[in-house]
C-alpha cells in the first residue's frame, strides 16, 4: 500500500475546503439574514483556508 505524500494530504486537505466553501455559500442562500452573514462568513473562512493551502502545496512543489 501506498503512503500518502504531504501533497496528497494537502491536495485532499484543498478538496474538502473547496467543497465546504460550496456548501456554506449554498447555505446562505437559502436561510434567513443573520444565518446568511454567518454561512457568508464561513465561507470566506474556507477560502482563506483554501488558499494557504495552495500556498502550501506551490512551495512544496516548488522546492521538492
Amino acid at each position: 500500500m501506498d503512503t500518502p505524500s504531504l501533497l496528497d494530504a494537502i491536495r485532499i486537505a484543498k478538496e474538502n475546503e473547496r467543497i465546504s466553501v460550496e456548501s456554506y455559500a449554498n447555505a446562505a442562500k437559502k436561510i434567513d439574514t443573520l444565518g446568511r452573514v454567518i454561512f457568508e462568513q464561513l465561507s470566506e473562512f474556507e477560502k482563506f483556508h483554501y488558499a494557504k493551502l495552495t500556498e502550501l502545496e506551490k512551495s512544496l512543489e516548488k522546492t521538492g
